[in-house]
């Protein structure tokens, strides 16, 4: 199999890496993480890193794959200068702009466990503060009859360690547009809210029938390596992030999820068609899409069509459109295709601030 999202060539694949490194640093981290930005701008110009990201699998991100492997190692108490520019490691960290050259050292003297780590993980990040749209997007499509009377079924694609679908056990604060969820939920998300369009996360919502989440590869958070791997994806400068995993992590542990292993592509048909009855269901996804070829993305949109043959299929979709731009959409299917598509908001893709659209819906 190819490596480096299919570039053989090492040459090719070095440039290609270090292309989506300075792009992560320079577009698509400075506001969320200025410290992550610098060092992917280091490990753009450091040999022993890019060597190490030709094995990572194809359509994982650069700079994920690799800064969560050297977070995991220093989580793991490797012992290495770079350590001391870690702002959660410790207390009065080195200043940045110097972290260039030890960086480069680090994945020098371990680059055989940083690349044995990208090439067998995957970014699992389960952002569990996507949790504010999904609530935002499936309030929506209750208020709007995509329950019909029934308890639908609830499928994640891309569900990591299956953390989002427990979004409902979450409570949800929106400041002056209202809070959503259990009042005595262990974790609380919130955000600021602003835009033209209405609120509707806070209506009824069914019980589910079943809950299943689709993957590549397996991650259990009940499993100590592959917790450890979930909290090493979490960026250093966001403390935040970290409280909320921990917490969602704890949650899914007393909820597992039941999570089928494979290509969403053939998985998904078959465990829309697996379900007891003819109900609805509720198939959602959130900041995933950009690691499936076209090809595989058009056979999801297939299967999810024709599974409308037999009962009403409703999507969820929190995906980007550019570097910072996450866009919530709503889709229905029936009888075999697609009927119509509505856009409810956009954020970042960690879900900073949202900003509600005027819902205007559309084929």
């Amino acid at each position: 199999m190819g490596r480096a999202g299919g570039l053989n060539d090492p040459a090719a694949a070095d440039a290609a890496n270090a292309a989506r490194l300075r792009r992560f640093a320079t577009r698509e981290a400075p506001r969320l993480s200025p410290f992550y930005a610098a060092l992917a701008g280091f490990a753009a110009e450091a040999p022993d890193a890019l060597a190490i990201l030709r094995h990572r699998l194809p359509g994982q991100p650069p700079a994920n794959m690799l800064l969560g492997a050297v977070h995991r190692l220093l989580l793991d108490g490797a012992d290495h200068d770079l350590r001391a520019f870690y702002p959660n490691l410790v207390e009065r960290p080195r200043p940045l702009g110097e972290a260039g050259p030890a960086l480069a050292d680090f994945c020098r003297r371990f680059r055989e466990p940083l690349t044995a780590i990208v090439a067998r993980r995957v970014t699992c990040t389960n952002e569990v503060r996507r949790a504010i749209m999904l609530r935002l997007g499936f309030g929506w499509m209750a208020a709007h009859g995509a329950a019909e009377g029934a308890r639908p079924g609830l499928v994640e694609i891309g569900c990591s360690a299956g953390l989002n679908l427990n979004w409902d056990r979450f409570r949800i604060d929106l400041g002056r547009h209202g809070r959503f969820g259990p009042r005595d939920a262990p974790l609380t998300l919130g955000c600021r809210v602003d835009g033209a369009g209405p609120v509707a996360a806070g209506g009824p919502l069914p019980a589910f029938a079943r809950r299943i989440g689709i993957d590549v590869v397996r991650s259990d958070p009940a499993d100590a390596g592959d917790r450890a791997w979930m909290q090493a994806l979490v960026w250093p400068d966001n403390p935040g992030r970290r409280a909320a995993l921990d917490a969602a992590i704890a949650i899914a542990i007393a909820h597992p999820a039941e999570i089928r292993i494979g290509d969403a592509a053939r998985l998904v048909g078959p465990v829309l068609a697996g379900l007891a009855d003819d109900g609805p269901v509720w198939v959602f996804h959130s900041v995933m899409m950009y690691q499936l070829p076209v090809q595989r993305r058009l056979a999801i949109e297939r299967a999810l069509a024709a599974a409308s043959r037999r009962r009403p299929v409703w999507r969820l979709a929190f995906e980007g459109e550019g570097a910072r731009r996450y866009v919530l959409r709503v889709v229905r299917y029936g009888g075999g295709q697609r009927r119509m598509q509505v856009r409810l908001a956009e954020s970042d893709g960690h879900v900073t601030a949202v900003r509600l659209y005027r819902p205007i819906m559309s084929r």
